[in-house]
């Protein structure tokens, strides 16, 4: 998980939701969360942070979200979309917006990141 502010101590339910999601996965899970108050382009930004974390090699997903504005950007890997389908990031995109909207910040993100993990463990299993 990466934060801009560092604030990860303060947000452990989505901590312990990354943690519980890659075990018994071999993909990988990041959630990067930003408070730019005038970010305009997530996906650029999400595109920039999937360099930065070097993703493009590995089986993962990265789940990029502006606190502030609540405008996000769900990135895979090839090997994930070919796997899991484009429909299935479609309808998590789809949850995670409405979640947002219904729920605590944490909670929608960390039901978004159980129920990928869920998907990845059944498709890129613990060797």
């Amino acid at each position: 998980m990466s934060l801009e502010n560092g604030e990860v101590k303060k947000l452990p339910v989505i901590v312990q939701a990354i943690q519980d999601s890659v075990r018994g996965t071999h993909a990988n899970i990041v959630v990067h969360i930003s408070r730019r108050p005038l970010e305009k382009n997530v996906l650029r930004a999400a595109r920039a942070v999937f360099r930065m974390h070097k993703l493009d090699s590995e089986k993962a997903v990265l789940i990029y979200i502006n606190r502030r504005t609540r405008k996000f950007a769900i990135l895979s890997t090839n090997e994930t979309v070919t796997r899991t389908g484009v429909d299935y990031f479609k309808k998590l995109a789809s949850f995670l917006e409405e979640d947002l909207h219904a729920t605590w910040f944490d909670n929608a993100v960390s039901m978004t990141v159980r129920s990928l993990g869920e998907t990845l463990k059944k498709h890129f299993p613990a060797i």
